[in-house]
Parts: C-alpha cells; structure tokens; sequence
C-alpha cells in the first residue's frame, strides 16, 4: 500500500484478512480486508485470481456467514483457477467446494453429486497434497450413505484409513489427518458412537485444536466438545476441555450468529444435561434446532433432536420425547441417512 497496488496487492489483501480473522480474531476487520482484495484490480492474466476469491470466502465469510455462503464462488474461482493454470487452487477450491457440502450438512446425495462431477477434474490437476483431503470427505459421504454404516472406520473406494493417514504422518501431512478425524469424529456422533466419539477426540485433541483459519476447525472442535459432553462418563477433564471449545465458538458465535450458533447452542445444551439443569437444557436445545433448521444444517438438526430426545426420555417424558424423534428422523431422511432412519 505505501508503494501504490501492484498486480499482487489484491491476493496480498486477501491473505491477511484471513490471517487476521484467524490469527487475531479481528473479524471486522479481516472482512474488510478480504472485501478490498475483492474491489482491487487484481493480475491481467487471472492466474491468482482463483486465489484471492478462495482466501475471502473460505477463510474469511466464515466468520460472519452462514457455511453455505461463499459456495458458487469457490466452484467459479476453480473454474478460473483451471482456466489460467493455477491447478494448486484451483484443486484447494474444488476441495473446499465439496467440504463446505458436507459441513453444511446438505443433502449428502447432493454433495456426492457435485464430487462425482469435480473427481475428474481434481484428478487431472494431479496436486497431490489436495488428494487425502478429496478422498477422505468423500468417503465419509459414501459411507454415510451406506444401510449398514459402520462409522468406525474411514474405508472404501475412495479412502482407506489404515493406509493413508501413517502415509500421512510420516510426511507431516497433518492437516489431512485432521480432516479426516473431523470426519469420523461427525460419523460416530450421528451413528449415537459417543464413548468412541470422546475417546478419538481425546486422542487426536492437538490436531483438532491446530489452527487452520477454516471452517473444518469450529467445526471439528464443536465435535470433540459433543462427544466429551455427551458420553456415558464425563470426568472434569472432559468438561474443562469442552468449555474452552464453548467459549470459543461463543465469542465467534457474537460476530457470525447464523453460522455458529447451531454448534453453541447445543453444546450449551449438552453442557447444561451433564450439569443437571434440565429447564436451561430444554430450552438450549430447542434453541439449537431452531438454528440449524434455519439454514439447513440437516445433520446437525438430527444430532439436536436425537439429543433433545435423550433429554426427555432420561426424565420419563416419552410423550415429550416423540416429538423430537420425528423431527430428527425428518432431518437423516432428508440428510439422506438410511441407518437412522427407521
């Protein structure tokens, strides 16, 4: 800036809002920067062009939109991204594109959909350390799929646990690991596997903890704090470890509601059951349905439900209790999960 914009600025922009938002929790500002990079001219040949569109609204809009937003832009920015030969982005955007699917909590036959069209093309842009990112979402979606899902094991077609994730430790792929973590962690909550749930949180906690400046880690940690809060045995270390994750995403829940508020409130919920205060638990779970069926988070809308459900049942409410049992089963049928619906 004090040398006047260059082709670079704009993507230089882009960068540190998203550094800034991550690094500093200065939202505001970090949305204003990524909105700058966006205004400025950016380079004639468009080769970063894909670049700056995946800084802003993947590693930007997600603290102050909901996780739908920002979705046709990085599927452009890969279009872009191919167009000009930026294949490393490009094949971020592709990525990101399919993940944003799966977080959102769309109708999984929806996002299979869009990877099966997107496969071809990420695999003729042959970067490799976008491969383990691909493959494990959309095994997850695959599986999730399946009558018979067995969440305990990320294995298929697409991906193989037992293979991939020593390959990548041994060469620090680590943010793989954590994706794929992220991933099992959401199949053994939606499949009722908490005590398996707490117990992979608790062994993966420094990489789900590990700041990626991207929706996968509020994500990934609203998982963890779930499963420590919700299985048969919390100790006081579950509890402490989960109340960081709840301020954390309370403080970011103040700047994106919509967003985030889904993952605070239940786990607010969660939090209020383990401490024996069931009016404050009642309505903190509505209070978490209500935000995920307000942006289709459908996955999220059946862990709300299915929970809100085990809250009534413990206390000999089954006439309270069938009510939540329907709509959680509305939400994995329209989720598109045969093994809960029933």
């Amino acid at each position: 800036l004090e040398h006047g914009a260059v082709p670079a600025t704009a993507s230089a922009l882009a960068f540190t809002g998203a550094a800034v938002c991550a690094g500093f929790q200065q939202y505001e500002l970090g949305y204003r920067l990524g909105l700058a990079a966006l205004q400025l001219p950016g380079d004639p040949s468009h080769y970063h062009e894909c670049h700056r569109q995946f800084m802003f609204h993947n590693m930007v809009r997600i603290y102050r939109d909901p996780p739908t937003s920002g979705m046709p832009e990085l599927l452009q920015a890969c279009h872009q991204g191919v167009e000009a030969g930026n294949r490393q982005w490009a094949s971020y955007c592709i990525n990101h594109y399919c993940l944003r699917g799966l977080l959102a909590g769309l109708p999984l036959a929806q996002v299979q959909q869009a990877q099966e069209q997107l496969a071809p093309v990420m695999h003729r842009l042959q970067q490799e350390d976008a491969y383990g990112l691909f493959d494990s979402v959309r095994q997850t979606v695959a599986q999730l799929q399946m009558p018979d899902c067995d969440p305990h094991c990320l294995r298929g077609p697409f991906f193989d646990e037992t293979q991939a994730l020593p390959a990548y430790q041994a060469s620090g792929h680590f943010s793989a690991i954590g994706l794929a973590i992220a991933c099992k962690l959401l199949m053994l909550l939606v499949c009722d596997a908490f005590d398996d749930a707490a117990a992979l949180a608790t062994e993966h906690e420094a990489l789900l903890n590990a700041p990626t400046g991207q929706l996968q880690t509020e994500f990934g940690l609203a998982c963890a704090a779930l499963a420590w809060l919700t299985h048969a045995s919390p100790s006081p270390h579950d509890l402490r470890r989960a109340q960081g994750v709840v301020d954390r995403l309370g403080a970011l829940a103040q700047h994106n509601p919509l967003g985030i508020s889904p993952l605070y409130q239940l786990l607010l919920a969660a939090q209020h059951d383990t401490q024996n205060r069931p009016e404050q638990a009642a309505h903190a779970y509505d209070r978490a349905a209500d935000a995920a069926a307000a942006i289709g988070m459908l996955h999220w809308s059946g862990l709300c439900n299915g929970l809100a459900a085990r809250h009534w049942l413990a206390r000999g409410h089954p006439r309270a209790a069938a009510g939540y049992l329907f709509d959680a089963q509305q939400a994995w049928r329209k989720w598109g999960m045969p093994s809960k619906v029933r």
